[in-house]
């Protein structure tokens, strides 16, 4: 998300998101939720989770459903943007969905014999404990780590991760209207494929999470379980005492049975610890990566090609229909802010991707496309009308007064499952790195931005902010098949015992073209990055076209300005790959694809350079 949230960016400092409350009664039940922030010190950021970090301040914001996608459990916000996620977990879990337990944040669990008396303890959340004490939790055991017996997630977590495809998507699940996407009753299989008639376009991703719901009962009950579960409550509610009313609490299901093996954001917990037998968990703030199998490699979508009337205004007395376009004030970068006032129905929403490739199990997948035959119709030439646009929202369409120039966004997750060759050869050495630093006892992450994962799961994968300017084209990659999408940036994060920050990057790099050095670098209180900082220094090295330096000359004063406040905060050098080992086969060199690098002498190099470069290395 590039723009902020317009009340949230009001409120100072640093915040948490502890969690999603109960969700009121509104007009359309699931259109709106609560979202409970912790306000954090000033060097929160660097320790989110700890109760040192926190100022006693708390607050809540009605949002609608769409904001799940953004707000998820962990997330740090800061002047109405995200400025950091939790870290990835080391090692991924293993875990089996038919042994998940259910409970409210503050219920007391059986763990092996022992009891825990609450999910989250020694987390320290303020008031927010009571406000949350309701929502719900996924308790289930872990396989692959005698060190690990428990994962705890919650539900807003899974019903984000498996239902999410897009922000739309997500909304209508908790709002109960998948009906407005597809036509169950059509839908059939030709053999184990799926054919989905579905009323709307729809994205491959939209399609994949729709084909699993429709070959699959469980899946088709997670899509819909969280709303059935709110008007199954609302309606017992209806006939209680104001006293034996029940929360709207937000639930949710795995869509699939057996065994997984998930990669995690969060931290380990301590949850019970009687008899010499500790019951060590991970809170799992949030899933980035789900390797379940999928049930089918192949699905048709089949389109009810209706004319859609969007954007559109018909004259019934014949005359030419009126459309409308949003008109978005110059420049290269927007500075609207998201509000929670409704979208002007009569204006097509904005598209906003998010690269992804969190189900390895939709890789290779196959689409086919049909539409059924229509009647041409000849609505003649139309009349455009240009409507300035206010502000963003996430907000449902209208033709209120209130909507009219609030421009509605739509997130969709963009499948992403290529790595290029020098990414892949950087997290060799990345690998490698990781190895000769263990009696250091370094900590290093990679770190996401509108990313993804990469190919074992094991890291995280960020890329460049995809609006840049409208005529600049240097961050955007051509695939083979001619789809373009930002260039991808392995952003490592490396934290000492001592708790200082430093940071190596990665790009990657366009066919043919010449390498871009590895950077190195820190800020000069070596304190963390936060993402907004992140993003900027993309913005300018997309600018320039290469990472920035102080030597560069800009086109334009607000450029240079804007440099000159990130390079100030910061110290940086590159770091020149080493060549690359020609690949022969009787004495004929292979394609540059075949060139082999050697990973372990260049984590040397790099080790030697963190050494003689970062302050306070020893």
């Amino acid at each position: 998300m590039d723009q902020p949230h317009k009340w949230l960016a009001k409120q100072a400092g640093l915040w948490r998101v502890d969690g999603i409350g109960p969700i009121e009664e509104d007009a359309r039940l699931g259109a709106r939720v609560t979202v409970y922030f912790s306000g954090l010190v000033e060097d929160g950021l660097n320790k989110p989770y700890v109760a040192a970090s926190s100022n006693g301040v708390s607050l809540k914001i009605k949002a609608h459903a769409s904001w799940l996608y953004e707000f998820k459990v962990g997330s740090l916000w800061k002047n109405g943007l995200l400025a950091a996620q939790p870290g990835e977990m080391e090692k991924r879990v293993v875990i089996d969905v038919d042994q998940t337990r259910y409970f409210p944040l503050t219920h007391s669990i059986p763990l092996n014999g022992q009891w825990a008396n609450d999910l989250l303890p020694n987390y320290h959340m303020g008031e927010n404990r009571r406000s949350l004490a309701s929502s719900s939790f996924a308790v289930i055991p872990v396989l692959n780590d005698p060190r690990t017996k428990w994962l705890v997630v919650p539900a807003s977590e899974i019903f984000r991760f498996y239902n999410g495809a897009s922000a739309r998507l997500l909304s209508s699940s908790l709002q109960g209207g998948i009906q407005d996407f597809i036509d169950w009753d059509k839908c059939d299989l030709e053999g184990r494929v799926p054919i989905l008639y579905v009323k709307k376009d729809i994205n491959k991703q939209e399609a994949a999470v729709l084909a699993r719901a429709y070959i699959s009962k469980r899946a088709r009950a997670a899509l819909h379980y969280p709303h059935n579960q709110l008007s199954s409550t609302k309606l017992n509610n209806a006939a209680a005492s104001n006293s034996s009313k029940s929360p709207l609490v937000l639930k949710a299901i795995f869509p699939f049975d057996g065994t997984t093996q998930l990669g995690v954001a969060g931290k380990r917990m301590l949850l019970s610890n009687k008899g010499n037998d500790p019951q060590w968990a991970i809170f799992a703030m949030e899933i980035n990566h789900c390797s379940k199998a999928k049930e089918f490699t192949r699905l048709v979508v089949v389109r009810d090609n209706t004319p859609s009337v969007t954007g559109r205004t018909v004259d019934i007395s014949g005359n030419a229909p009126t459309s409308f376009r949003a008109q978005i004030d110059g420049g290269e970068e927007e500075d609207d802010f998201f509000t929670d006032l409704p979208a002007d129905q009569r204006l097509g929403r904005r598209v906003s991707l998010c690269n992804t490739n969190q189900f390895s199990a939709f890789e290779g997948l196959e689409f086919e496309y049909r539409s059924p035959p229509a009647e041409k119709v000849d609505r003649g030439s139309s009349i455009c009308v240009d409507v300035p646009v206010n502000s963003l929202t996430f907000e449902d369409g209208s033709y209120s007064k209130d909507a009219q120039g609030n421009l509605g966004v739509s997130i969709f997750q963009s499948q992403d499952y290529l790595l290029g060759r020098e990414l892949q050869q950087f997290m060799q050495m990345l690998a490698e790195l990781r190895q000769q630093t263990v009696p250091l006892n370094w900590t290093i992450r990679t770190r996401k931005l509108n990313g993804s994962v990469s190919d074992d799961g094991e890291d995280l994968i960020a890329s460049f902010p995809s609006n840049v300017g409208k005529k600049r084209t240097w961050h955007i990659i051509t695939d083979v098949d001619g789809s373009e999408y930002p260039r991808k940036v392995i952003w490592t994060e490396i934290l000492t015992t001592s708790h200082q920050y430093f940071y190596l990057l990665e790009m990657e790099l366009k066919a043919g073209e010449s390498g871009q050095c590895t950077l190195l670098l820190y800020k000069v209180d070596l304190q963390r990055m936060d993402n907004q900082f992140f993003k900027e220094l993309l913005m300018l090295t997309a600018i320039q076209n290469r990472w920035p330096s102080a030597d560069n000359s800009w086109s334009k004063k607000s450029y240079q300005f804007r440099a000159k406040k990130i390079l100030d905060q910061i110290n940086m050098c590159r770091i020149r790959h080493p060549s690359l080992t020609k690949s022969t086969v009787d004495g004929l060199e292979l394609n540059s694809s075949f060139n082999a690098i050697d990973a372990n002498g260049w984590a040397n190099i790099v080790l030697a350079k963190i050494y003689s470069f970062v302050p306070g290395i020893e």
